[in-house]
């Protein structure tokens, strides 16, 4: 419900109560029980997700380090509130006293939150689902995934090595493991690591697979000692987790004001270049054809002058605008001068590259910028096209269609030139 707020309703609560009573009872719980102790977790749930709700979206999406402070203060919320109903629910049920009900629940609970709650937190929308796997399968690699799958691999071995060795140290054997996995993976990788070994860890020393030279059966008080044990070892990879995740976020907004036109979005001169010529190189093992456009606003110093330099920014980013609608998530666009725009996209023939250009020309032309009183910038662009399939230089195919950018403003502006065949 925090991560599909249109389902906090009324109708969703009764659905989740519902649910949850229906599994209780098939499981052998009795209607009035599933009854008192779904409503004691629901109230647990109802207090956590009105306190995220409230959280700004950094926090709620764990992009700061504050973050792991919100999650230990909203996991204890909400365990502490599930504990005094599930401890009033306790003592009414089955006779248990409230103050045992109240900390062997709300203990569990909180462990619980902390485990799940960040995973859930993390994980990625579809769309950035299906961006992920676009480029998974665009960069992936052998040797790539053989480096990524060695944090994993030393922690399951590290966990292996607890099992056979044991003792009350075992449960500390995977900690380096679980940092490394904390800085190998991004944060939603990490947090499903974390819940597995969580999870993991919990069951095997409640099945005695895990051996820690304890007597059994436990007493309360160890039993509890364990469970902050692991509420603090969960907490510890996924602190680290957040921290670098917030560092990843702050260096990659640094590297895009250092590649990206602050006005316009798009790449500016330098980031054009180091991309467009790592696109030719890998065009010398696919061997597509790709198209070289040049594109300069007609009389822009005019607009400039006429209606001010606020206004002709508007025109550039409208210009902006007009031709990525048109490019779609195709090739590389850039802003390399005033009003020079570059662009790198792929084709299947020298055809089909002019026919982009004078798509961008046309409805260029048909989308005047509207300053408001009535006021309309009715500008024009002029575009030199060239195409290639050998290994050119890019300097020498940015010049090409420079010479084919010049032909069209000296024949007139608001035209497509394609380029002469070297």
């Amino acid at each position: 419900m925090v991560r599909n707020p249109q389902m906090a309703t009324p109708q969703g609560w009764l659905g989740a109560l519902v649910g949850f009573v229906a599994a209780d009872v098939l499981t052998g719980s009795t209607l009035p029980t599933a009854l008192l102790l779904t409503c004691a977790n629901l109230v647990g749930a109802a207090i956590g997700c009105f306190y995220l709700s409230r959280l700004a979206k950094p926090h709620l999406s764990l992009q700061t380090t504050e973050s792991v402070l919100h999650l230990i203060l909203v996991s204890l919320a909400a365990s502490v509130s599930a504990g005094l109903a599930g401890a009033a629910a306790m003592q009414y049920l089955f006779g248990q006293p409230f103050a045992s009900g109240f900390y062997f629940w709300s203990l569990g609970e909180i462990v619980h939150y902390a485990i799940i709650l960040p995973m859930v937190l993390a994980a990625p929308t579809p769309q950035q689902t299906r961006q992920w796997w676009r480029n998974f399968r665009q960069t992936a690699s052998l040797p790539g995934l053989y480096r990524q799958s060695i944090p994993l691999l030393a922690l399951v071995l590290s966990s292996a090595a607890a099992l056979w060795i044991g003792g009350p140290g075992a449960v500390m054997f995977s900690v380096p493991a679980l940092l490394w996995c904390a800085l190998s993976y991004n944060l939603f990788g990490a947090t499903v690591v974390t819940l597995i070994f969580s999870s993991w860890t919990t069951i095997a020393i409640s099945q005695h697979y895990l051996d820690l030279s304890v007597t059994w059966p436990l007493a309360v008080a160890d039993l509890q000692s364990i469970r902050i044990g692991i509420l603090l070892l969960t907490l510890t990879p996924l602190t680290v987790a957040i921290i670098s995740a917030a560092r990843q976020q702050l260096l990659q907004q640094v590297q895009h004001l250092a590649s990206h036109d602050q006005l316009s979005g798009l790449l500016n001169r330098r980031a054009f270049h180091d991309q467009a010529t790592q696109c030719l190189q890998a065009q010398q093992r696919q061997s597509p054809l790709l198209a070289v456009l040049m594109l300069d606003i007609d009389r822009f110093k005019s607009i400039n002058d006429t209606w001010g330099h606020s206004a002709g920014d508007q025109v550039l980013v409208n210009f902006t605008q007009v031709a990525s609608e048109c490019l779609g998530e195709r090739g590389l666009f850039g802003r390399v001068g005033g009003e020079e725009f570059s662009i790198l996209v792929p084709v299947s023939s020298a055809d089909e590259a002019g026919q982009i250009a004078e798509n961008i020309r046309q409805r260029f032309a048909h989308t005047p910028l509207d300053l408001g009183a009535g006021r309309l910038i009715e500008a024009t662009v002029s575009i030199g096209v060239v195409t290639t399939q050998d290994a050119e230089p890019l300097k020498q195919l940015l010049l090409r269609a420079d010479q084919a950018l010049y032909q069209a403003k000296h024949q007139g502006r608001n035209r497509v030139q394609l380029a002469v065949p070297a």
